[in-house]
């Protein structure tokens, strides 16, 4: 059982690691992690899921369907966000540092800027903006920090799945089936 995941164990736990050293880099820039920055991350896990399907293809002599490679893909994404959002949370809770304080100055800034546009929006859904990032700001602490990470990388890695799946996906021609069968 093992064998079949090595691929996505071992490329997942290198875009993990990768992923929370440019969360480090990140972090130690001045950049709020949590914020929009962490899009620069994107190429970690395109380039990983690639490796990834390309390497279960290549065991599998050269052939793969899309769903067998959407489910490498995604299980891929599984692990790649649990690592992440394990360091992050370790980290948090090791080093005590001003992630939770980066991550509620982030949202007093949005609540600002939303306030500015107060005119755009119905009252009612400018009410309920407003109150969901106040409910968010009472919220924060490591572990939603850490969920929101993992949720996000998740969610990421099976969109990006989606798409290199269909890629990647390569069904052996009927010609391939009659050499095979001599």
């Amino acid at each position: 059982m093992m064998e079949k995941l090595k691929n996505q164990l071992n490329y997942g736990s290198q875009a993990g690691l990768i992923a929370f050293i440019l969360f480090l880099i990140y972090y130690y820039l001045g950049f709020n992690p949590f914020g929009n920055i962490r899009f620069l991350t994107v190429w970690v896990p395109i380039l990983f899921i690639y490796k990834t399907i390309k390497a279960v293809r290549e065991d599998r002599n050269g052939f793969i369907s899309y769903g067998s490679a959407l489910q490498n893909g995604i299980f891929f994404s599984f692990i790649y966000a649990s690592f992440s959002s394990i360091l992050v949370y370790l980290f948090a809770i090791i080093f005590p540092n001003h992630l939770i304080e980066t991550q509620v100055n982030e949202l007093n800034k949005n609540l600002e800027e939303l306030e500015k546009l107060s005119g755009i929006f119905s009252k009612e859904t400018y009410e309920l903006m407003i109150s969901s990032i106040e409910i968010a700001i009472e919220n924060t602490n490591i572990r939603t920090l850490a969920w929101s990470e993992f949720q996000f990388k998740l969610m990421g890695g099976v969109f990006i799945s989606l798409i290199i799946s269909f890629i990647l996906k390569k069904k052996p021609s009927p010609i391939d089936d009659q050499s095979n069968a001599n």
